[in-house]
């Protein structure tokens, strides 16, 4: 019962990479959250508008994930607002 090890070449780089884009895009949020007082007092606007910038901010890469997984016949109907009808 010998287990054959594959070895891929850069497997730990690129495990770097997604720890470092994970990384990346959770301090993007919380830049945005911690920002939101300040954006708030400076431009007179509420909290809920903060929050529907942040949203409008995610919307590409939500629409992104919908249509790949559309494309890979994962589901037939597109729940995403900005994809088309094709």
């Amino acid at each position: 019962m010998s287990a054959t090890i594959t070895q891929l070449p850069g497997r730990w780089m690129v495990l770097w990479m997604l720890v470092v884009v994970r990384v990346a895009m959770g301090y993007q949020f919380q830049a945005a959250a911690s920002a939101a007082p300040w954006i708030v007092s400076e431009f007179g606007i509420d909290y809920a508008t903060v929050g529907s910038l942040v949203g409008f901010y995610t919307l590409p890469a939500s629409c992104s994930r919908s249509r790949a997984a559309t494309s890979r016949g994962a589901s037939a109907r597109r729940t995403c607002c900005c994809s088309a009808s094709r």
